[in-house]
């Protein structure tokens, strides 16, 4: 059975400016955002004529992304942005325990708080594992998140390809 999840606007923004937010669909139920995230990427993405912004606010009218207001904000580490907040908050308060979330300082307040963090690179190895993107699409959504200014570092990279071309040769 599909889980649901809790979303920082990064995976929602590079996701869209990769072609691939309608994956979510093979992972999650259910997507849910704070207000704060729909703030930050439909409106004032729309605003700015964002690429991606379309596709999401589609998933929106769809019922697949639900927008919720956030009733009880967590205490977090003051340094958060208030998606982050918000997102770890919404988590909380729904008692979800997935939250797609990028940021080093959010992804690590996340596991403090003991949801299970995945970065928009986990989300992509995991659709290429459970088959739903071949090795070769895996690897080039890789390439083009680092084109749109996702920052990974070069070892991160290899080690992404390196686990999916042993799951590739463990088929």
């Amino acid at each position: 059975m599909k889980k649901t999840c809790v979303s920082n606007s990064t995976p929602l923004i590079y996701l869209s400016k990769i072609g691939e937010i309608r994956l979510l669909k093979s992972i999650f139920e259910k997507v849910y955002i704070p207000k704060a995230v729909f703030e930050e990427v439909v409106v004032r993405g729309g605003e700015l004529n964002k690429i991606g912004v379309i596709p999401l606010e589609k998933m929106i009218k769809e019922g697949f992304i639900e927008v919720k207001e956030v009733q009880e904000q967590t205490k977090i580490i003051p340094t958060l942005h208030r998606g982050e907040m918000d997102a770890i908050s919404l988590a909380r308060n729904m008692e979800i325990d997935v939250l797609l979330i990028d940021d080093k300082e959010g992804y690590t307040a996340a596991g403090l708080f003991r949801l299970q963090p995945l970065r928009t690179t986990a989300l992509l190895l995991m659709l290429y594992r459970d088959g739903a993107a071949t090795y070769e699409e895996f690897c080039d959504s890789l390439l083009r998140l680092s084109e749109e200014g996702y920052f990974m570092k070069a070892e991160v990279y290899n080690k992404l390809i390196k686990k999916a071309k042993e799951l590739k040769d463990s088929r």
